[in-house]
């Protein structure tokens, strides 16, 4: 296929705002990623988890003369399929996807349980940017005391109620722009969600180069 008529590199499908704000800050991290810089667009789906789960498709399908390669991200939970695995219903969505003109050049991530899964990295930039107070309880001491994790420094069961609990005990508001910010100056490094890292590899397999000399960490 000649990729030369294609006008830009990557399209993204998100669900939501927040997920739209999450890339916009991920993907110029190129050095983070070992990747070249590339030209993209993220484009929320108007129905969310379920509407990318079950039109996402034919909303990706006009697009495929545009981009050389697409991604279609949405979270698991609420996406009204959960009768079988998240790799499952990837795997069913990326054969659908072959027959749309995408062929193998559209990847579907499936979040799990929720986008707020990446959030809960270690770095203190989480405190910051979620605005938890610098006294008393450090935030994992307060995510342990107050039952979202079993462990300090542990990630929540429940990323999403868990975060929105702490903005509520540090009297800040729900933005998505928290999440851009969070996506810009994370580190990404201590991540083992599946989901992070199928996306880093898609994107390593697809735009990758030699980063060995200099190399941001993720």
């Amino acid at each position: 296929m000649n990729m030369e008529r294609h006008q830009k590199d990557l399209l993204v499908v998100v669900a939501d705002a927040d997920m739209r704000e999450t890339f916009l800050g991920l993907l110029p991290r190129t050095q983070a990623f070992g990747i070249g810089k590339i030209a993209f667009d993220v484009v929320p789906h108007p129905n969310h988890d379920g509407g990318c789960r079950v039109t996402g498709m034919e909303f990706l399908r006009p697009f495929s003369a545009e981009y050389r390669y697409a991604l279609m991200i949405f979270d698991f939970e609420g996406c009204g399929n959960e009768n079988i695995s998240a790799v499952e219903l990837e795997d069913s969505l990326e054969k659908m996807l072959q027959r749309t003109g995408w062929g193998r050049r559209a990847i579907v991530i499936v979040l799990e349980p929720e986008l707020e899964s990446w959030v809960w990295s270690p770095s203190q930039e989480v405190d910051r940017i979620l605005g938890w107070p610098d006294s008393g309880l450090t935030l994992r001491e307060w995510l342990k005391e107050n039952g979202w994790t079993t462990t300090v420094g542990g990630k929540p069961d429940r990323p999403k109620e868990a975060m929105h609990a702490v903005l509520r005990a540090a009297k800040k508001g729900k933005s998505p722009a928290r999440f851009r910010q969070l996506a810009e100056r994370v580190s990404f490094k201590e991540c083992t969600a599946r989901s992070f890292r199928k996306l880093a590899t898609t994107l390593q397999g697809w735009f990758g180069i030699d980063v060995s000399n200099h190399r941001e960490p993720l």
